[in-house]
Parts: structure tokens; C-alpha cells; sequence
């Protein structure tokens, strides 16, 4: 790990990579052979649907990083145009 960082790159990249483990951790999950105890199964079957959750925000905040970044690229871009 390195130390807390203000660069968006940074960012956006550790987001990818929580992204990445979260995922990895689902399909571990969902393969992994339901108990037969019924209270086991049970709290596997909540670690999937939280699993399930974390998946999909944790690609929304892939998607929004992405967005902000691109907005902060262009109002920096435009920002430089309009000295010019």
C-alpha cells in the first residue's frame, strides 16, 4: 500500500482495484457449495447479497471517478482555453 495520495489517477486506480477484489470475492462466494446446515446457509446467503451490493457499487464508483475526472480533465482544459 502506499501513503493517502490527492492525485485522481490514484484514485480511480484504487477504486478499480476494490472493485477488483470485491468481485473476486463474489464469484468466490456464489462457487463455494451452500452448507447443508440451514443456519449456515442462511448467513451465506447474506454474504452473497452484501457481496452482490458491494459488487455493483463499488462498480458505480468506478463509473463516477471515471465521470469526475473526465469533468475536472475538461474544465481544466477549457479553463487554459479561455487564458489563451
Amino acid at each position: 500500500m502506499t501513503a493517502p495520495s490527492d492525485d485522481l489517477n490514484d484514485l480511480q486506480s484504487d477504486i478499480r482495484q476494490v472493485e477488483t477484489l470485491i468481485c473476486v470475492m463474489h464469484d468466490v462466494a456464489i462457487e463455494t457449495p451452500m452448507p447443508s446446515d440451514e443456519g449456515i446457509a442462511k448467513a451465506m446467503q447474506q454474504v452473497h447479497d452484501l457481496l452482490w451490493i458491494a459488487r455493483d457499487l463499488a462498480g458505480n464508483l468506478v463509473k463516477a471517478a471515471s465521470a469526475c475526472h473526465e469533468k475536472v480533465m475538461a474544465d481544466g482544459r477549457s479553463r487554459k482555453a479561455v487564458r489563451s
